[in-house]
């Protein structure tokens, strides 16, 4: 798997790590003069560049502009939307340029990656209906082209920007612990919890008392280490599985204290939030309303391909190259000689044949 993974970064490249801020906890993309928020349902993207702003629905140049495409203000050059350039540091430490489609901002700078609502072009920084994006606990990465296994297919439907997904019950030890059929449900990359409607919160925190967990104020504890927290199924549409381990549902506090991440929904919908993204690598495909997931080591990998990346783009990825080329080579002049022989063989038959006629 690691070695795949070398290969993938460096022959397919355009692969960017994200780090999370502790403060927000939201994960980060950096470019040449700022970071951008990674935020599954913003549908558009905004930067702290100049251009010119222009009112959405306006129309100062005689054609329209439509709020679908930018709000609520668009940035226009030549009565365009702004189709520029950023720089970005890939994992190997190597700058490249992705094209972006943005509108201005004075306030928080977000890498919109949520659902383009009838936008002719899709906003992202690589101009992709299908990209994929990985969150660790700390670290990740973000690709118009990497390799996903695959392991889980969700549909989505369009819900506004949000990615809404079908959620049908939560499990622990083959169990139904929460039935969550019928609620709206949609994933969440700012959201540090599992947001739960307040029934299924109430029999989610029930549960988890058999584990030493209790209510104390807002906050699920972990008040007895020793029994140790479950797996975590999530049963979607078809079947699909997602199973949430316990470092990706829990984590420590400053005073030492465990936090289990499950909490109130206030607006009667379930958030999939990051413990449902942690440690999956996430293929968004626009074109056919899907989410792959894989069950992948964001975290590691990512540290690890930054840490060997010279060793492996200058000796080991040539050496592996010429390898499979002078494999492909004595593969073809095999065959070759096969065929030649086969040929051969096909010859001497005919001219025993035309001896025996004779």
């Amino acid at each position: 798997m690691i070695i795949l993974f070398f290969i993938t970064s460096t022959l397919a490249s355009h692969i960017y790590p994200i780090s999370q801020i502790q403060a927000t906890q939201n994960f980060q993309l950096e470019y040449e003069s700022g970071s951008l928020t990674v935020d599954l349902n913003s549908e558009m993207s905004y930067l702290s560049k100049a251009g010119d702003k222009i009112r959405c629905n306006s129309a100062p140049f005689g054609e329209q502009i439509q709020c679908q495409h930018c709000s609520p203000d668009c940035i226009v050059e030549n009565a365009q939307l702004i189709s520029s350039e950023i720089t970005l540091v890939d994992i190997f430490n190597e700058e490249e340029t992705e094209s972006i489609i943005y509108t201005s901002t004075n306030e928080s700078e977000i890498l919109g990656l949520g659902l383009q609502r009838g936008a002719k072009y899709p906003q992202n920084p690589f101009v992709s209906k299908v990209f994929h994006i990985c969150f660790g606990y700390t670290r990740g990465f973000v690709s118009r082209e990497f390799k996903n296994p695959n392991l889980s297919e969700l549909n989505y439907k369009a819900n506004e920007s949000n990615y809404q997904v079908d959620l049908r019950m939560i499990k622990v030890n083959d169990e139904m612990v929460v039935d969550t059929y019928g609620n709206i449900t949609y994933v969440d990359s700012k959201e540090p919890f599992i947001l739960l409607p307040d029934n299924e919160y109430i029999m989610m925190r029930d549960y988890l008392q058999e584990y030493g967990v209790e209510e104390e104020g807002k906050y699920l504890i972990v008040k007895d280490k020793s029994k140790g927290l479950p797996t975590i199924e999530l049963i979607f549409e078809k079947d699909e599985k997602i199973k949430l381990e316990r470092d990706a549902y829990s984590y420590r506090l400053i005073d030492g204290r465990e936090i289990v991440t499950f909490y109130r929904s206030k607006i009667n919908r379930i958030k999939l939030g990051l413990p449902f993204l942690t440690q999956q690598l996430i293929t968004i495909d626009q074109n056919n309303q899907k989410l792959f997931i894989s069950k992948y080591n964001c975290q590691d990998q990512f540290k690890q391909s930054q840490q060997n990346a010279p060793y492996l783009k200058h000796i080991v990825i040539p050496l592996i190259l010429m390898c499979l080329t002078f494999y492909c080579l004595l593969s073809q002049r095999a065959k070759n000689g096969v065929k030649r022989r086969q040929l051969e063989q096909q010859e001497l038959v005919k001219l025993k044949e035309e001896e025996e006629q004779i």
